[in-house]
């Protein structure tokens, strides 16, 4: 916004500084040696109006930007910003493991998905971020080769490390716990139901024990036998045999 700084020759100045700024961000009075006539009317391409003029219309016109639109392009700043330090975190445990991440099947993407598992609220240094990446990558290791191995834990173990390895190559790390969580509850089923048919196989061996006191008139043994067998039914294997009484609890 251009302003006059010279007066009319009777009339004196027309506009006061004061009045020519409108107080609006962005924009501020430019002043020239002109007149309140002469500032509108340029005597010639070389005077300061012509020129500012001039230079405003082939100025290029920016889309005032709102409030969000300001929050998006600091979001790609720090985006940006978190990904050139990401990168520079997996570059440096790359060069330190390399040969063990290529023995292990461990690519430059997974070193990447394990690095940005790194929380932005969490603060860590550069030199911190690095040991928390090769804690990961050495468990991400560790995984993958016992998939391979496999344990002496029986086959459907084995199957459940592969498939938990499987899909730590491809950063499936959600996918990998529910592989592990669904295994465990199958484990956990099964076991109650071997517990179950172990439980009843003893109370039934108990019972086969009592008819065969009852035979021979030995209500002593048989009550002995039916309080074991309430005990049975009511508390683990594990606890039912280690029982001060559960060896001698039977012996005439």
């Amino acid at each position: 916004m251009l302003t006059e700084t010279e007066p009319l020759r009777i009339l004196g100045m027309i506009v006061l500084p004061d009045s020519s700024d409108p107080g609006l961000p962005r924009f501020r009075p430019i002043p020239i040696s002109a007149d309140h006539l002469s500032i509108c009317k340029p005597a010639d391409r070389e005077c300061d109006a012509y020129l500012h003029v001039r230079e405003f219309i082939v100025r290029k016109v920016e889309r005032p930007r709102d409030a969000q639109e300001e929050k998006i392009d600091a979001l790609k700043e720090d985006t940006a910003a978190i990904r050139a330090q990401l990168d520079a975190v997996v570059k440096t445990v790359m060069s330190q493991d390399r040969e063990r991440l290529h023995e292990a099947g461990i690519s430059r993407e997974l070193v990447l998905g394990l690095a940005r598992q790194l929380k932005p609220e969490e603060a860590l240094s550069f030199e911190q971020a690095v040991m928390e990446v090769r804690a990961a990558v050495e468990t991400a290791i560790k995984v993958v080769e016992e998939g391979k191995r496999g344990s002496n834990l029986g086959e459907f173990v084995d199957s459940v490390l592969k498939r938990i390895a499987e899909r730590t190559l491809v950063q499936d790390f959600e996918g990998a716990a529910s592989e592990a969580d669904r295994a465990f509850a199958d484990w956990q089923r099964g076991e109650e139901e071997r517990r179950a048919e172990s439980t009843a196989a003893g109370i039934r061996l108990l019972e086969a024990g009592i008819e065969q006191d009852r035979l021979r008139r030995d209500f002593r043994s048989a009550a002995a036998r039916i309080a074991a067998a309430v005990d049975l039914e009511h508390q683990d294997l594990e606890a039912f045999f280690r029982a001060p009484t559960a060896a001698g609890r039977f012996v005439h």
